[in-house]
């Protein structure tokens, strides 16, 4: 394994781990919000493939060890140091062919968007608790946001009835607001209200076959329900009683010997 380091297209040092082998596959995990390459969910998988097939984990900009500010996050800013990561990974491993992204909540939609963008690019996508409707999704948090205050319990079969367009207009205007341990702009809200990236799954190049979804069916931070208009002839792993992180010794079991055999099949 080694450290290394890369800048994005805004100059910032990007930095991941890679683990190199002589195979033609490679595995990129992309880690969502807030998030970084090395969560257990990635490690797991990373411990069992290493050694088969080359891996690389990398944190966006403004997470984990690279540089940058968080604030500054948008779909299109994480597309574009995924390609980065890619022109890296392939330089660094030059006998690369086959490429797999592993991608984790709102990586689902990065993933998704680069593919579209880059054609016959990527051999095989895992997307993991994917935030792909992001149309529905920031409705669904800007009404758990406001509800939480007044202590009433939000699911994705009650946020519509208290949902207020009016509200909501008003709500994407806010320029800057606290999330977590970080700031974050209204550029990725205004970014993402209207797109569902379902819709650009059957124009990627990637063939059903070759995707796979894993979800918790008690995930309440992208709820299973949010992703309904996926398109025919995915493949499907539903994680019984599992949630957005899927980290839980008794989630993994249900999926990990299932997406190891998908990445090395």
């Amino acid at each position: 394994m080694q450290l290394v380091e890369f800048k994005n297209y805004k100059g910032e040092v990007l930095r991941g781990l890679l683990d190199k082998t002589n195979s033609k596959r490679g595995v990129i995990f992309l880690h969502g919000f807030e998030r970084t390459g090395v969560e257990m969910k990635f490690k797991n998988l990373r411990d069992e493939i290493f050694r088969k097939v080359s891996v690389f984990r990398f944190d966006f900009s403004g997470c984990g060890l690279s540089d940058g500010k968080f604030e500054d996050v948008t779909v299109e800013k994480m597309t574009k140091e995924l390609g980065e990561a890619i022109e890296l990974f392939k330089k660094l491993v030059p006998q690369l062919k086959e490429i797999i992204l592993v991608g984790h909540s709102i990586a689902g939609c990065v993933t998704i968007n680069f593919a579209l963008k880059n054609p016959d690019s990527l051999f095989k996508i895992v997307l993991l608790g994917p935030a792909l409707n992001q149309q529905e999704l920031l409705k669904y948090y800007s009404v758990r946001a406001k509800m939480w205050v007044q202590k009433v319990f939000i699911d994705w079969n009650n946020f519509r009835q208290y949902f207020v367009p009016e509200e909501f207009v008003q709500d994407l205007k806010i320029k800057k607001r606290m999330r977590k341990s970080h700031w974050i702009s209204d550029k990725y809200f205004l970014e993402s209200k209207n797109r569902d990236y379902q819709k650009f799954i059957e124009s990627i190049s990637v063939i059903p076959q070759n995707i796979l979804i894993v979800h918790g069916d008690s995930d309440n931070k992208v709820p299973l329900e949010s992703n309904n208009n996926l398109p025919k002839g995915l493949k499907f792993i539903k994680v019984i009683k599992g949630d957005h992180e899927l980290e839980r010794p008794d989630m993994v079991r249900q999926y990990l010997t299932k997406v190891i055999k998908f990445i090395l099949k």
